[in-house]
C-alpha cells in the first residue's frame, strides 16, 4: 500500500514539474506567437491600402474572417476526437507561419506588375488561411492551457502571460513601423512589408517549436454529454454560459460596426504616418499591460462577473470619443487609454469565464461553439458597417456615424444581458483593507443602479 501510495505521489510531482515547464515554454512560446500576430492585425490593413484595396473590400475582408475563424475552430474542436492536441498544434500552426511566405510571394507580384487585377482577391484568400489555421487549433490550445493552469491562479498567469507576451511585440511593433516609414520614405514601401513577413514568419515558426515542448496531459472527451450546434443554439438563452455567449457576441456585434474602419481612418481619413498609427495601436497595449495584473488579480479575487462589468462600463463610451480625436496624442489619451481598460477587463473576464464554466472534457466544442456565435456577429455587424460606408453618406462623416451608431449598439445589448450573467466559481475568501473594500462597493453600487439591478454588495459567491 505504502509502495502505490509513494508511486502515486511521485507521479503527482513529476507531471506538476511538467506542468511548470509548460507554464514557462508558453511564455516563450507566446512572445514569439504575439509578435506574428500584432504584424497581422497592424499591418494587413496597411498593406491592403497600399496594394490600393477599396476600404469597401478591406470592411469585407475583416469582417469575412470573424465568420471563417469560428467555423474553423469547430473543425478544429472535432479534430480533437481524431487527432491528439499537440499534433494538432504542431501542424496548425506550421500551416500558419507558411501563410506569411505566402504574403512574400503577394509582394514579388506586386512589384513586378504581375496579377494586379486579382491581387486584392489573393491577398483576401491568404489572410482567410492564416486565420483558419490560428483558429483551427485554439480549441486545442484552450483546452490543452486550461489543464496546465490551475483554476485559483488563472488570473493572475495569464496576466503575467499576457504582459510579458505584450511587452516583445510592442517592442518589435514599433521597429517594425519606424522600418515602413523609412522604407516608404525611399520609395520602397513593398521592402519594408517583406521584412514584416519574413520576420512574423520566423516568429510564427519559432512558437511551434517551443508548442512541442508542451506538456499534453491525457484528454478523455466526454461525447455522451456532447451537443449539436443547433441544440447549443436553441436553449442559448436558457442557460448561464449561453446568456454570457450572447452578450460577448452582441457587444462584439456593436464592436464590428466599426472596427474594420479605424485603421482606415486614421491613414485615410486624418492622415497619420506609420509610427503614428502604430504608436497609437501600441499604446493600447502599453496600457493594458499595467493593469493586466491588477485586473486579474482582482477577477481572482472577487470573480469574473464583476471584472466584466468594470470593463463594460467603458466599452459603449469608446467609439463615441472618436467623434472627438483628429492627432495622435488625442486618439492615446481618449479612445486608446480608455478603451484599454475597458477591453482587458472584458475579455480577461470572459476568457476566465469559459474555463470556469466548462468542464476540461467539454471545453473544446462548446469554446467552438462560443466562437461560432461570436464570429456570426461580428459577421454581420461588420457588413451593416461595410453597408453603410458604401452609401456615400454626405450629410454626415461615414466614419463617425459607424463611431456613433457603434456605442449605441453596444451600451443597449450590455444593458439588457450583462444583469442576467451568474457567476460560477467559488470565489476566494480574502481580507482586504477598508479602504480598498469602500472603493469596490462605491463601484458595485454605482454599476448596480446604472443597470438597474439590485444586489447585495456583499454577496460574491452567487
Amino acid at each position: 500500500m505504502n509502495n502505490q501510495t509513494n508511486s502515486l505521489d511521485s507521479s503527482n510531482k513529476q507531471e506538476d514539474l511538467l506542468k511548470e515547464k509548460t507554464l514557462k515554454y508558453s511564455i516563450i512560446e507566446g512572445s514569439f506567437a504575439n509578435i506574428s500576430l500584432v504584424i497581422s492585425d497592424n499591418f494587413t490593413i496597411p498593406f491592403a491600402l497600399a496594394l490600393n484595396i477599396s476600404r469597401e473590400l478591406i470592411g469585407t475582408m475583416v469582417s469575412a474572417q470573424t465568420l471563417f475563424g469560428p467555423i474553423s475552430q469547430i473543425i478544429g474542436s472535432h479534430a480533437m476526437e481524431k487527432f491528439s492536441r499537440k499534433h494538432i498544434l504542431t501542424y496548425g500552426v506550421f500551416f500558419q507561419s507558411i501563410c506569411w511566405l505566402l504574403y512574400l510571394i503577394l509582394t514579388i507580384f506586386f512589384s513586378k506588375s504581375m496579377l494586379l487585377n486579382i491581387i486584392p482577391y489573393l491577398l483576401i484568400l491568404f489572410y482567410l488561411l492564416f486565420i483558419y489555421w490560428g483558429n483551427f487549433v485554439s480549441p486545442s490550445w484552450i483546452s490543452e492551457m486550461g489543464d496546465i493552469v490551475h483554476e485559483n491562479s488563472r488570473g493572475k498567469y495569464f496576466s503575467k502571460r499576457n504582459i510579458i507576451t505584450t511587452f516583445f511585440a510592442l517592442i518589435a511593433i514599433l521597429i517594425l513601423s519606424y522600418f515602413l516609414d523609412y522604407f516608404k520614405m525611399k520609395n520602397n514601401l513593398i521592402f519594408g512589408f517583406q521584412l514584416n513577413f519574413l520576420i512574423a514568419f520566423i516568429c510564427r515558426f519559432n512558437s511551434m517549436i517551443f508548442l512541442r515542448k508542451h506538456y499534453f496531459p491525457k484528454l478523455i472527451l466526454n461525447n455522451d454529454k456532447k451537443i449539436s450546434l443547433l441544440k447549443f443554439i436553441k436553449n442559448i438563452y436558457k442557460e448561464n454560459f449561453g446568456r454570457f455567449c450572447l452578450l460577448v457576441a452582441m457587444v462584439n456585434f456593436g464592436q464590428m460596426i466599426a472596427g474594420p474602419f479605424f485603421s482606415v481612418y486614421m491613414l485615410k481619413e486624418l492622415k497619420f504616418i506609420y509610427v503614428d498609427y502604430i504608436l497609437t495601436n501600441v499604446c493600447f497595449q502599453i496600457f493594458s499591460i499595467f493593469i493586466f495584473r491588477i485586473i486579474g488579480t482582482y477577477g481572482d479575487k472577487f470573480g469574473n462577473v464583476k471584472l466584466m462589468r468594470m470593463g463594460a462600463i467603458a466599452i459603449p463610451i469608446i467609439p463615441i470619443l472618436w467623434l472627438f480625436t483628429v492627432t495622435p496624442l488625442q486618439v492615446i489619451l481618449l479612445p486608446q487609454l480608455l478603451g484599454s481598460f475597458g477591453w482587458t477587463a472584458f475579455n480577461l473576464a470572459a476568457s476566465n469565464f469559459i474555463y470556469d464554466s466548462i468542464p476540461q472534457k467539454e471545453r473544446g466544442y462548446y469554446t467552438a461553439y462560443y466562437n461560432f456565435i461570436i464570429g456570426i456577429s461580428m459577421f454581420s455587424g461588420g457588413m451593416i458597417g461595410s453597408y453603410l460606408m458604401s452609401l456615400n453618406i454626405q450629410f454626415v462623416n461615414p466614419y463617425h456615424l459607424l463611431f456613433f451608431l457603434s456605442g449605441i449598439v453596444r451600451a443597449i445589448f450590455i444593458i439588457i444581458l450583462l444583469p442576467s450573467i451568474k457567476e460560477v466559481r467559488q470565489i476566494m475568501k480574502i481580507k482586504h483593507s477598508i479602504s480598498f473594500h469602500s472603493i469596490n462597493s462605491n463601484i458595485q453600487n454605482w454599476f448596480n443602479g446604472f443597470i438597474g439591478k439590485n444586489k447585495k454588495k456583499n454577496n460574491n459567491n452567487k
